[in-house]
């Protein structure tokens, strides 16, 4: 139901006016009658009406004045003025009110219910494009809300969104205060919702932490916080977040931080800085912050503090070439150690010393030492930019220790001819260990810390005299035990899957049957009967 006020000097002509049509059967409801412009004014400001009828010449305020003064607060009301014939030219400043139309006195019905039809369809077709409009902005409003990873992500990798609700994705709390991005580095060995996450980064930001976007695979979440704090209050909130996900969910992560930016604006600049920040995650260990400002090389000019820590890198990297020269595997884990830690150091230059680190490894390497056979290999050894990626995507420093180990593996095997007395030697302790604990879990690198050479360099030699992976021939040679022990008939089927190391009894089932032919239970029921 629309409200209507009337205007009108003329006590007779005013009640004639709330009299003259059965408003309520229009969809209307009179809410007041005024006799001057004053009144008038005061109760458009009580009651809002949709619809005023009122007249030009009054005392105190005339219609003009008041009708300029409600469309102020009013923008949409249906104003129509009533005028006689005489006003003509004195109503033609309607105009500069937008008034809705206006009618000549004496009024009778039919015009003035003609006028008033109009302004309730004019009314009816604007609440019904408001109504769109609320409906259109609310599920707009849902969309941002159900996207705002994916949208946020968008925005800092330089994409601008074609429409975005007022304030998207952040509001500052000042809006002239500072925002820093920062790429957190997730490890977890089970999956962890990003409710769970979100959760305890904002109990722990509050304020200060506007938005958590995580990634597509859920290795990485973007934060977008607000940054008055210094560097130092920051690294501690940021400790407290990582400390916080270890403790309460089990997950190790590293952070890297962009520089603090003036608006989300240039948010996108601070993202980049944090994801080159990311790139020295090879040289971390869990729960570090790295920050840009203190990784980039331009900003690494402290000559006096670095040289020696350069010099010390160099002569650790020639003892570790002599070592890999004469084989002597037994000092590459200290030597890399050593290495790694320096770098730590002068984390800036880590990559420069790294690439001499490559360029060194490469004059040793024997030409001749390749066979048709490692073709492949020989490619991804030359290729410094492979080694670089490689090094890039290490998520910690224990990672990048285990690759440069594989790494010197590799070298040393192209730098000597190595008998095959040797390769068979370590094939058969490998053959030797896996005998006595197949029913153990065990991998290349439990085989690795017994015999101590690299998992890398285990499975390339096992794998070239025995024909299988190392996993094929532990595989084969438990479902072989597993078929001696159905044939005393003395272990449970149930239980024969992890009395010969394997866990899952479907999977080991599986694997028995596509073997022999037939189901474990199947082939004891045939010993029995003496088959």
């Amino acid at each position: 139901m629309y409200r209507l006020l009337i205007v009108e000097d003329e006590k007779w002509e005013r009640e004639g006016l709330r009299d003259f049509l059965d408003w309520r059967s229009l969809g209307i409801e009179v809410v007041g009658c005024a006799c001057n412009g004053i009144e008038g004014l005061t109760l458009s400001e009580q009651t809002h009406p949709d619809i005023i009828l009122t007249d030009i010449r009054m005392p105190k305020m005339d219609g003009l004045k008041m009708s300029k003064k409600i469309r102020s607060f009013l923008p949409n009301a249906k104003i129509i003025i009533l005028s006689g014939y005489n006003d003509f030219e004195y109503s033609k400043q309607t105009f500069e009110f937008r008034a809705f139309d206006y009618v000549l006195k004496p009024v009778d019905k039919n015009s003035i219910q003609e006028v008033v039809l109009r302004a309730i369809s004019a009314l009816d077709s604007e609440r019904s494009i408001e109504s769109e409009r609320a409906t259109l902005k609310s599920k707009l409003m849902d969309y941002f809300s159900e996207n705002k990873n994916s949208l946020l992500l968008k925005i800092l990798e330089g994409n601008e969104l074609e429409f975005a609700p007022e304030g998207f994705p952040i509001r500052l709390s000042d809006p002239k205060a500072k925002i820093v991005i920062a790429v957190l580095t997730m490890n977890s060995t089970s999956f962890i919702s990003s409710r769970l996450i979100t959760d305890r980064f904002e109990a722990i930001m509050k304020e200060r932490g506007m938005a958590f976007s995580l990634t597509k695979h859920f290795k990485e979440a973007v934060l977008c916080l607000e940054a008055p704090y210094t560097q130092e209050e920051l690294s501690d909130k940021l400790h407290e977040l990582a400390a916080c996900l270890k403790a309460e969910l089990n997950v190790d992560s590293i952070i890297s931080v962009g520089e603090a930016v003036s608006g989300f604006s240039e948010a996108a600049a601070s993202y980049s800085q944090a994801r080159e920040a990311y790139s020295f995650r090879f040289l971390a260990q869990y729960r570090d912050i790295l920050f840009y400002n203190e990784v980039k090389e331009k900003n690494y000019m402290n000559l006096d503090f670095a040289r020696p820590i350069v010099i010390r890198s160099h002569d650790i990297i020639n003892k570790l070439m002599a070592a890999t020269q004469k084989n002597q595997r037994e000092e590459w884990g200290l030597l890399l150690d050593s290495l790694l830690t320096s770098l730590r150091e002068i984390s800036p230059l880590s990559k420069l010393m790294l690439s001499k680190f490559f360029n060194q490894a490469m004059l040793i390497i024997n030409p001749a030492a390749f066979n048709e056979n490692s073709e492949s290999f020989k490619v991804y050894i030359l290729d410094k930019g492979r080694f670089e990626e490689q090094i890039s995507k290490m998520d910690t420093i224990d990672q990048t220790k285990d690759y440069l180990m594989d790494f010197l593996e590799a070298i040393s095997a192209n730098t000597m001819n190595k008998s095959s007395n040797a390769d068979a030697e370590v094939t058969q302790r490998v053959i030797k260990i896996i005998e006595e604990r197949y029913s153990e879990e065990l991998d290349l690198k439990c085989i690795s810390q017994v015999i101590h050479l690299t998992p890398y360099y285990i499975g390339s030699i096992f794998k070239k005299n025995t024909g299988k992976t190392f996993n094929q021939y532990l595989c084969d040679y438990r479902i072989d035990r597993a078929k001696e022990i159905l044939q005393t008939g003395k272990v449970n089927v149930s239980r024969l899957s992890e009395a010969v190391g394997i866990k899952n009894t479907s999977y080991f089932c599986s694997l028995f049957k596509n073997r022999f032919g037939i189901s474990p239970g199947d082939y004891k029921e045939i010993m029995k009967g003496g088959h």
